[in-house]
């Protein structure tokens, strides 16, 4: 049995792979994903960082702000 071996070149990880567009699409349906068991209120953002794709998903009204901050909302919409 022969043993192969694969080196990552970082750069092409980093630009073809961590900001590439499935990654992208991947990440904004499961940052949707959480916003919508999160309930009204909540919204996500991507943005295109230096070494990947960022999403993130944040309170934006203020009773979503408050229920966030008193139930812990968005912390338990990741976990399930």
């Amino acid at each position: 049995m022969s043993k192969t071996k694969i080196k990552l070149v970082q750069s092409n990880v980093s630009s073809e792979l961590l900001k590439g567009e499935e990654v992208k699409e991947y990440c904004e349906k499961v940052a949707e994903g959480v916003a919508s068991k999160a309930g009204a209120g909540y919204e996500t953002n991507t943005f295109t960082g230096k070494h990947r794709i960022n999403v993130s998903v944040a309170p934006v009204t203020p009773e979503a702000k408050r229920d966030n901050y008193k139930h812990n909302t968005l912390l338990k919409a990741v976990s399930e």
